[in-house]
């Protein structure tokens, strides 16, 4: 098993576990002072008696639902051959890990346990996650670039849905064009590196990353991948907008998004176990041009981390007696892992 899991960290970038761990600590530990220093908690948990039961369960099941299509979406990169049901769980404890433990070993655990359960090669595993990260990210930052000019009243030519829609169809092209020239555009990179080391550890992991690059080479499995994409962070939205009609019965779809890409955003931030503060931070800069009540904002954002703690708690401990794992050993191979390394690239795109 150590072999095992040195072949995973062969994949992955040196540096300091407890310099990472104390920015996490540090950086969760500043946006929880402002907090509880910031805001009127009288009027916080006011707030949050207005939680409609209905709404709730309707949010928990949508994020659930939203689980489900983003292991669909994994499932497309590994390929057909690989089944449903190890995927999905795989992905539970990817997130258990990244909710439980430091050091956010969520990547590399989802990793590890869909080698043990389904036989998936490390580098197929690790660069097919890289892919779907990168993926997460380049649809939030269109939602984010796409909804700012109106959110923010910026250029009226820029608030126009139509010129959005036709640039993500002109990145899906570019995209797709990418990804059918990358054996060109690997030679040439390795031409480049040459001899120097350095380079040529860059260009293997960006190799590991073209190897989950090749069953989108086909262009129905470049949409289907897009499409489970989509409908996974579209869920999510309708989960935000089932919550944002509690506190504030303005509020539209457009705003759901919105809040999902700015708060995924926020995510990203270093953080303790948990994303503790950065979720609320997330949701409440994203509320902030909206105008809304900040402390109402507040509620939202704590009755959502919620369900975020709630549903990838419970899914990802079945996930882990479906893999055969138990807490200790779980414990054990995140020691073994943060003890040289970390993350797998790409992680940083947020997962609200």
């Amino acid at each position: 098993m150590k072999q095992k899991v040195k072949d995973v960290e062969r994949h992955v970038p040196r540096g300091s576990s407890r310099a990472r761990l104390a920015l996490g600590v540090l950086v969760s530990g500043g946006l929880v002072a402002w907090l509880a220093l910031g805001f009127q908690w009288d009027q916080v948990f006011a707030a949050m008696t207005q939680t409609q039961p209905g709404g709730l369960l309707l949010a928990v099941l949508l994020f659930t639902l939203a689980m489900v299509t983003r292991a669909r979406a994994w499932q497309v990169l590994l390929g057909s051959s690989i089944p449903f049901g190890p995927v999905f769980w795989s992905l539970a404890v990817g997130f258990l890990f990244t909710t439980l433990l430091p050091f956010r070993l969520g990547e590399a655990a989802r990793v590890v346990a869909l080698h043990q359960t389904a036989g998936v090669s490390w580098s197929l595993g690790i660069s097919s996650v890289a892919v779907a990260r990168l993926a997460d990210a380049g649809l939030l930052a269109l939602t984010v670039l796409a909804l700012a000019p109106r959110i923010m009243q910026g250029p009226e030519v820029l608030q126009q849905p139509l010129v959005w829609v036709v640039g993500a169809f002109v990145g899906m092209v570019g995209g797709a064009w990418l990804v059918r020239r990358r054996r060109s555009w690997l030679r040439r990179l390795r031409h480049w590196a040459g001899a120097r080391t350095s380079r040529r550890r860059w260009v293997a992991r960006l190799e590991d990353l073209a190897q989950a690059l090749e069953p989108l080479e086909r262009p129905g499995t470049w949409l289907r991948f897009l499409g489970w994409k989509g409908l996974t962070w579209t869920l999510i939205a309708l989960e935000h907008y089932v919550l944002l009609r509690m506190w504030f019965p303005e509020a539209t779809l457009l705003w759901a998004y919105w809040v999902v890409a700015v708060a995924s955003l926020g995510v990203a931030l270093p953080s303790a176990p948990g994303h503790v503060g950065t979720v609320q931070a997330g949701i409440l800069a994203a509320l902030w041009p909206l105008q809304v009540d900040p402390n109402q904002a507040l509620a939202l954002s704590l009755v959502k981390h919620g369900i975020y703690l709630g549903v990838t708690t419970i899914l990802g401990l079945v996930g882990l007696s479906y893999t055969g794992w138990t807490w200790g050993r779980m414990w054990v191979k995140g020691r073994e892992q943060t003890g040289e390394e970390k993350a797998i690239p790409g992680r940083k795109s947020g997962e609200v």
